[in-house]
């Protein structure tokens, strides 16, 4: 019997899971597999792919990608994923029509955000006389064990066996908590759980340690412009957005960090990187609901717009002396990049019983509280303390390269 085409894709819906996923398919290629693809299930895992493409030199010929959308699946306008309650499922017959466009792949690799994702590893994962692997990749910040707010697990709720051979998690506290989830609500879990990391969060190294000085002095000149001489530390606001709960936790973060910028922009410059889902312009000017806030408390002038300089989050983070964010991935992202992160949480629209998981990054609750975080020196010029990389390693998170940890597994699965 032939062996089966090397032959792997991987089914993405945000931005964490697409940069998380995309170092390996191109690993994959670098060792010799001939045929490699991604689903991307919403315009920002698509555009996410596609830039990571364009950067690496996919389909240049060195290796190729192929990449589907719910558009070229051949699904209506009609179907739309919406995060949350309302995320939309897969049909039997939308499945079907999923199998018959990508084939039968011998290794298929999934995030876990929508239900769709979980229905389409347990459509690959039961099929019969089907060789293909299934693997499933957890990116979100908070345990699992808090994991029903998340549409993928009642997707695995919902199906009737076991929808992963392995599951992928990018750090210890994740891992423990979905093996209490699963033993909590009776799952059938996966035959096995490693933590891997995320290559996500080793980029944000690998850029900042491939970068001069002279590097990172041009990037701050294109972003900041005339600022730029004042010489003022960089204190980066990674945006998000409110989930479907309806607390607001996102949009009383941005409030706090617009007072964080009345207070204090004579010390620090700062600078806001929107969510690119939510991130628009109306003739030339930023139209998005930050801005709107910071004019509201009138530093609208004060806020410098990483977007519109077509600058990555990443690349404004890492000439950043700080980032914040209400409760994003790019905590940790920076955390790995040795830049320190803080938490701009209003403590009134936070759950009581909420887990972050996250307990080494700092929270900020009131303004008042920011003064800790720096020290003045004598000529007026505030310093940050960098992040301690230790402090990952002893929360779980590896600190070796994710692509090759899960590399090394692929190449178990098919030895």
């Amino acid at each position: 019997m032939a062996t089966p085409t090397k032959y792997a894709v991987a089914v993405v819906a945000d931005l964490g899971e697409t940069l998380g996923l995309m170092p390996l398919l191109k690993k994959l290629a670098q060792e010799g597999w001939p045929k490699l693809a991604v689903i991307a299930i919403s315009k920002e895992s698509a555009s996410a792919a596609q830039r990571f493409m364009e950067i690496n030199g996919a389909n240049d010929g060195s290796w190729i990608v192929k990449m589907w959308t719910p558009e070229t699946l051949g699904f209506d306008d009609s179907y739309t994923f919406v995060y949350g309650e309302t995320a939309q499922e897969f049909t039997d017959d939308q499945l079907l029509k999923i199998q018959c466009c990508i084939g039968k792949p011998r290794l298929l690799l999934s995030g876990m955000i929508y239900r769709a994702q979980a229905l389409l590893c347990e459509h690959y994962k039961c099929l019969p006389a089907m060789t293909t692997r299934v693997v499933t990749f957890y990116e979100s910040l908070q345990p699992m064990i808090d994991f029903r707010r998340e549409p993928f697990v009642r997707g695995i709720k919902s199906c009737n066996t076991s929808v992963m051979h392995e599951l992928w998690c990018n750090n210890e506290i994740c891992n423990k908590g979905f093996q209490t989830y699963v033993g909590d609500n009776s799952i059938q879990g996966p035959d096995m759980q490693v933590v891997v990391g995320s290559p996500s969060y080793i980029s944000w190294r690998l850029q900042r340690e491939s970068e001069s000085e002279e590097d990172r002095q041009e990037r701050r000149r294109i972003l900041l412009g005339d600022k730029h001489s004042d010489g003022k530390p960089i204190v980066l606001y990674c945006g998000s957005y409110d989930d479907e709960s309806g607390s607001g936790e996102y949009t009383a973060s941005v409030h706090m960090f617009a007072r964080l910028v009345a207070k204090y922009k004579h010390l620090f410059q700062f600078v806001m990187s929107i969510h690119p889902r939510f991130y628009g312009e109306s003739n030339g000017v930023v139209d998005c609901m930050e801005r709107r806030i910071f004019e509201q408390f009138s530093v609208g002038k004060d806020v410098i717009y990483s977007n519109s300089k077509n600058m990555s989050t990443v690349e404004a983070a890492t000439i950043s002396s700080l980032t914040m964010s209400a409760h994003s991935t790019c905590a940790i992202c920076s955390w790995y990049a040795g830049i320190p992160h803080i938490f701009v949480q209003d403590e009134r629209n936070v759950s009581p019983d909420w887990d972050d998981g996250v307990d080494f990054i700092p929270k900020l609750n009131s303004v008042e509280e920011f003064d800790n975080h720096f020290v003045l020196q004598e000529n007026g010029v505030p310093t940050i303390a960098p992040a301690d990389l230790a402090v990952l390693e002893k929360e779980g998170y590896p600190l070796h390269d994710s692509d090759e940890i899960m590399l090394s597994r692929v190449h178990k699965m098919f030895s």
